[in-house]
């Protein structure tokens, strides 16, 4: 069960707290699509190994060119907000990747 935080939007730009909902992706050559739990609205990422891909709206990839359209995967994300029940996909060709989940409940401040 995750723990509630409740900080302020101050706080939130800064150090977060530790995390006590925690997942690990294990990722060998194939995209994996990972749900946000509900209420989370950070993630920070950790890995075994880089470079690993993070795509939004579609399957994170490696490139094998340019890509210019938009339709390109971040490459080693430190931190995202996120939406609870929203998805993205990650790729690597082989890691393990450590999803801290900040679920918040902000305060005005």
């Amino acid at each position: 069960m995750a723990v509630t935080t409740v900080v302020t939007r101050e706080s939130i730009r800064q150090t977060p707290p530790l995390a006590t909902y925690v997942d690990n992706i294990v990722l060998a050559g194939v995209a994996k699509t990972v749900t946000v739990p509900a209420g989370a609205s950070r993630v920070i990422f950790g890995t075994t190994a880089t470079p690993f891909y993070l795509r939004a709206g579609g399957t994170a990839a490696a490139p094998a060119g340019d890509v210019t359209d938009g339709t390109g995967s971040a490459i080693n994300p430190a931190d995202r907000l996120v939406t609870g029940g929203s998805t993205f996909s990650l790729f690597a060709a082989a890691a393990t990747i450590s999803l801290e989940w900040h679920i918040y409940s902000v305060v005005n401040g």
